[in-house]
C-alpha cells in the first residue's frame, strides 16, 4: 500500500525524505515566500542545495542553526556545506519527526601509527 507521501508528494523537503539518514548538502541559493500557517500568512526562507536535494523552507530554529555553521547573514550562505537529518520532537502536544541541520564535520585523519583492525 502506498504512503502518504506516495499520494502527496510535497516540493519541499520533509524528515521522511531523508530515510532516516544524515545528508550533507552544499547551499545553492536562499530565497522566500509566504505560507499559510494556521490561517496566517508568515514569510519563511527557504534554502535550495546543488545536491539535486528538494529544497527545505527553514523554521526558525534551523535558520539559526545554520546561521552559527555558516555565518549570520543568508546571503553568505551559498556554497557552504551543512547536514541535514531527522529527528524526533514535541510539537504541539505530538511527537514527530523533524529536519535539524547541523556543521559538517571532517573525518578526523588517523594517526600514521594507527592499527586498523
Amino acid at each position: 500500500m502506498p504512503t502518504i507521501d506516495e499520494f502527496f508528494p510535497s516540493n519541499y523537503l520533509r524528515a521522511t525524505d531523508l530515510g532516516g539518514k544524515e545528508h550533507d548538502v552544499t547551499i545553492d541559493r536562499v530565497e522566500s515566500d509566504v505560507f499559510e500557517n494556521d490561517g496566517r500568512k508568515q514569510k519563511k526562507p527557504i534554502v535550495f542545495f546543488r545536491d539535486n536535494a528538494k529544497p527545505l523552507v527553514v523554521n526558525k530554529t534551523n535558520f539559526q542553526l545554520i546561521a552559527k555553521a555558516c555565518g549570520e547573514d543568508s546571503k553568505d550562505w551559498p556554497g557552504k556545506s551543512i547536514c541535514i537529518y531527522p529527528v524526533m520532537v514535541s510539537f504541539r502536544g505530538k511527537v514527530q519527526e523533524a529536519i535539524r541541520v547541523k556543521r559538517v564535520t571532517a573525518l578526523a585523519p588517523k594517526p600514521i601509527d594507527a592499527v586498523a583492525f
